[in-house]
């Protein structure tokens, strides 16, 4: 996007927004529009009668204190993400549009080489994240919110599991206005343990089928930060975790110990034995 289409916002700043891989442009548009308006601010700051008889450097120096850069900010956050794959957001290297038809230019790079690394090139999952989570950002960025509802829906799809412990964090940094505040409700429909694991137990809200068809709904049970397994097991219902073949190794691994326990030869009893400790090492099942 440009200049031109970024400064429209100045008229009409979004209330409802949709964010989605198919929706980038509005991101870009949003970033080039905080920069603009931003340069704005400083031209009425600096042209302010109390200022008139301040030199250019002490006005620069005055407005950078109490106005917060965006993309300084943003580089800030996509760190926190982009560093598990060795990858930093180039804010020093970034384009600052000036004319109408001006683009903003910005590039993600290695962090051991400092090459550019083009947005394509990153997978689907980290490129999708970044740009939800900047997107968001973007919209509470240097406004005043008093009420806000942020709906995600799946947000754990194409990422890898690691990024899924920060997940709940990220999405509270991004949600917080010009005052520090968050007055922003969040939802999340997921089906991944460990997203739900990150919530209290009343903050989940567990929609199941009942046998007539209809929806039922329940709170959850495991606490905050529990295992996702248990989570599975409590307030899924899922009561068993392992696929058939770990069923049927299980099964077997139950039958070894009990032959065991009925063995009467040490050379049958060092067989079953090596064999059950074979199986539990495999499959990490209890030694009791």
């Amino acid at each position: 996007t440009n200049v031109n289409d970024a400064i429209t916002l100045f008229q009409n700043p979004p209330t409802f927004v949709q964010v989605s891989p198919s929706t980038v442009t509005d991101f870009w548009k949003l970033l080039v529009f905080n920069l603009k308006k931003r340069d704005d601010e400083r031209e009425k700051y600096e042209r302010a009668e109390e200022n008139i008889n301040k030199t250019k450097l002490q006005l620069i120096k005055e407005f950078d204190k109490i106005s917060p850069k965006i993309l300084n900010n943003l580089a800030g956050i996509w760190s926190l993400i982009l560093n598990k794959s060795g990858l930093e957001f180039d804010v020093e290297g970034a384009n600052n549009p000036i004319q109408l038809t001006d683009n903003l230019k910005a590039y993600v790079r290695l962090k051991s080489s400092k090459k550019t690394v083009p947005y394509r090139n990153l997978s689907t999952g980290i490129r999708n994240f970044i740009f939800r989570v900047g997107h968001i950002y973007s919209l509470y960025f240097n406004r005043q919110i008093d009420k806000g509802f942020l709906l995600v829906d799946e947000p754990e799809n194409g990422l890898f599991p690691d990024f899924l412990f920060e997940l709940m964090e990220t999405y509270e940094k991004i949600v917080i206005d010009k005052n520090g505040i968050s007055n922003t409700q969040i939802f999340f429909a997921t089906h991944n343990p460990i997203i739900a694991a990150q919530f209290k137990p009343f903050e989940r809200i567990i929609l199941d089928w009942t046998d007539e068809g209809y929806v039922k709904v329940h709170k959850g049970i495991s606490p905050e930060g529990d295992d996702p397994n248990d989570i599975l097991k409590t307030d899924f219902s899922l009561r068993e975790l392992m696929g058939p073949v770990g069923i049927e190794n299980w099964s077997h691994y139950l039958d070894l110990k009990n032959q065991l326990k009925k063995a009467q030869s040490i050379e049958d009893k060092m067989v079953l034995a090596s064999e059950i400790n074979k199986l539990g090492r495999l499959y990490n099942f209890p030694s009791q």
